[in-house]
């Protein structure tokens, strides 16, 4: 799922070998091709080494041959996905190497991932204290071993013939010298021998351009009698190409290479390494019996734990601190079960509000470990029955970037709190929002609840939820509270409509407090549209919003929640960029982004502008917000004369997969929106063309 990449700084490592067939040569089975590699993808949700998955990645070059009993065999090099994270990525993340690499072994037959050939070393040169210096680079698209051909024999062997980059041979442009090296398996690819190297060319870094051995894209014929029959290029200055002029580069000459089959060394055996190298022994199904533990009240907690490659669990152990205090982590031995179920118990707490944080740590005989989850921990707060706050079911350690998600997520609590949302919106968004107090944490919106007024005193009782995947338009990444039965509301008596907490545009964005906010009634004063011409949707639309003053704190505002009438009489089609709003309130919701919801038309104090009567100088194309998305995002672009305008939706192979809109516009800036809901999870470009002008940008669907 290619989506899933996004923000991994890793684009060059997203690929799966795919193998695709045909019977006559015309027709190929594109639309259900083989997987052979199947990388367990990111992810994002996860933290530290859990979120990236696969640590070998497919990479750039491969072989296929059909062998003398018409079966299919693949080689294909590998490389690494670091676990160093790069600080500057966002999120850190892990980079990638540019040399150390596999090559591994597929065929049909078999349907088994083994490893060929090892390149399993960095090529960096250390001076005389041992400190780094130089790191050469096999070149674009190449690592220590790569370009693998392959052959076949008729007593069955298999030959592999590829490039090998060996450490501290490399021009004066830094660049790695290659040679040539085979290797042979006698059972059908299971397993592979050292490898014979056919070239050994040393020429180092002394070397001038035109004088250098650099063995490259070795090339085999796919029969073997008592010859591997190769040719490869020798490249005499590696490091240079054609494009760039600067340089030198050279017309390669290209050289035959006839090898003994006596010749290839079946000494012994190399062990390398599985496809899926992810070693650590499983976690999953973590829960806790006591969804809301109660003073007084022990919390047991379970866990399947299995171990990986062939080992044994050493332990189990669940680990726990309480009030935040990170230098007293307590362990627990967790007993095993059936089904590989593992159970612990938290002690009882006996104070009002302790917070208790946990998590789970297995090892095995290997002493490898895991920990789940990585970088947060579960969590709760310890309470008198029936004295669960708002708080508690929403507040998340901001340090936890990892997961906004609930503590109480698919647990049953109750809360009660004061409505802040009138009937009316309730109808159109589809669910009420409460509050406790007039501050971050203490607000949370119900679903399931009927007849409520602002004002009203209620006990809900239901299960947290932080989306709804029949709806995911509307309920996605957004804490809220599902009843079951509209009767598991109780009125239990009438306050003051909660005070709006008046909030700066600043503040509605996820790297401040946003999160903070959810399902609170907020005020916003002085801002104004940052959006030209927008059609309303009556399905709802979210629109930019700026502070007046300064116009790079954005945060949105949606429609979803007022009524037609209440659109109607705000004349929405009518917004432009700059139209102010003296206030606005409104329940702060998450969805697509973060947003103010505002209950109706009351909740705006508006002064429409006429629109601005400056011009764009140049065609635009603003980044489509949100992105990634989860079926639709908000697209702008300006135009600075009247003309034809196409603004279109294509996937990655080049076929048109929406055309969003194609007709003639006047100069000036608009705003649209493109529906994903019928294509699958993926990488697309949208493109904006005018007569003069074509700009493309990448969109990120994620379901």
């Amino acid at each position: 799922d290619l989506a899933q990449w996004d923000g991994f700084l890793a684009y060059q490592m997203n690929n799966d070998l795919m193998l695709a067939w045909t019977d006559d040569g015309i027709n190929w089975n594109f639309n259900e091709p083989v997987n052979i590699t199947d990388n367990i993808p990111p992810d994002p949700r996860q933290e530290g080494s859990s979120s990236y998955g696969d640590t070998l990645r497919t990479y750039a070059t491969h072989d296929i041959i059909f062998d003398a009993q018409d079966n299919i065999h693949v080689i294909f090099d590998a490389r690494l996905l670091r676990v160093q994270a790069i600080p500057e990525g966002n999120p850190p993340v892990d980079g990638l190497t540019n040399d150390m690499s596999y090559l591994f072994h597929w065929s049909e037959d078999a349907e088994e991932i083994t490893a060929v050939a090892d390149g399993w070393f960095s090529q960096l040169i250390y001076d005389e204290n041992d400190e780094p210096i130089l790191k050469p680079e096999p070149g674009a698209w190449r690592s220590n071993v790569c370009n693998p051909s392959m052959a076949y024999a008729e007593n069955g062997d298999l030959y592999c013939v590829y490039n090998y980059y060996p450490h501290g041979d490399y021009s004066i442009r830094d660049r790695c010298n290659g040679d040539v090296a085979v290797t042979v398996s006698e059972d059908n690819g299971a397993t592979w021998y050292y490898p014979t190297m056919i070239t050994e060319t040393f020429s180092g870094p002394e070397a001038a351009d035109g004088e250098h051995f650099c063995e490259s894209y070795p090339t085999v014929d796919e029969k073997v009698d008592d010859f591997i029959h190769i040719t490869y290029e020798m490249d005499t200055e590696p490091g240079t190409s054609i494009q760039d002029d600067d340089m030198p580069a050279t017309l390669c000459q290209w050289y035959y290479h006839a090898l003994s089959v006596d010749e290839v060394l079946k000494d012994s055996i190399w062990t390398g390494p599985p496809w899926h190298v992810d070693l650590r022994p499983y976690l999953q199904d973590i829960s806790r019996a006591q969804g809301v533990p109660l003073i007084n009240e022990a919390v047991q907690v379970s866990v399947t734990a299995q171990p990986n490659g062939g080992r044994e669990l050493a332990s189990v152990s669940l680990e726990y601190v309480l009030n935040g205090d990170l230098d007293n982590v307590a362990s627990v031995d967790m007993a095993a079960g059936e089904d590989d179920m593992y159970t612990g118990e938290i002690p009882a707490q006996a104070e009002d509000g302790t917070t208790v944080w946990y998590r789970i740590r297995v090892s095995d005989n290997e002493d490898v470990e895991n920990l789940k989850p990585e970088g947060w921990w579960y969590s709760y707060v310890v309470r008198p029955e029936g004295g669960l706050l708002i708080r508690d079911v929403q507040y998340r350690n901001p340090e936890w970037t990892a997961s906004d998600a609930s503590p109480y997520e698919g647990y049953q609590v109750t809360v009660s709190g004061v409505v802040s949302t009138t009937a009316e919106f309730a109808d159109e968004y589809g669910a009420y929002a409460i509050q406790e107090a007039s501050e971050h944490w203490s607000g949370v919106i119900i679903r399931g609840a009927i007849d409520l007024a602002v004002g009203d005193l209620v006990q809900v009782t239901g299960f947290v939820r932080e989306s709804d995947e029949n709806d995911p338009d509307m309920w996605a990444f957004m804490t809220y509270i599902e009843l079951e039965d509209p009767e598991d509301v109780v009125e239990i008596g009438r306050e003051e409509s909660p005070v709006p907490l008046a909030v700066d545009i600043s503040d509605l964005r996820f790297e401040t407090n946003a999160e903070q906010l959810e399902g609170l009634l907020v005020s916003v004063e002085e801002c104004q549209i940052d959006t030209l011409n927008v059609e309303l949707d009556f399905q709802g639309i979210y629109f930019p919003i700026t502070d007046a003053a300064e116009d790079e704190n954005e945060g949105w505002l949606t429609t979803y929640g007022l009524s037609r009438d209440d659109q109607d009489e705000l004349e929405f089609g009518t917004f432009v960029q700059g139209t102010f709003l003296f206030n606005l309130t409104g329940i702060f919701v998450e969805n697509q982004t973060y947003a103010i919801a505002p209950r109706s038309i009351d909740d705006m104090e508006v002064s429409v502008k006429e629109p601005q009567t400056h011009l764009p100088i140049r065609a635009t194309l603003d980044p489509a917000f949100p992105n990634p998305f989860n079926s639709s995002t908000q697209i702008g672009f300006e135009i600075p004369v009247a003309d034809m305008v196409n603004l279109s939706v294509f996937d990655l192979s080049g076929r048109l997969v929406s055309t969003i809109m194609s007709e003639e516009m006047t100069a000036g800036r608009y705003s649209t929106s493109f529906d994903a809901i019928d294509l699958a999870n993926g990488v697309y470009l949208l493109h904006l063309e005018t007569g003069s002008t074509a700009i493309n940008q990448k969109l990120v669907l994620v379901k």
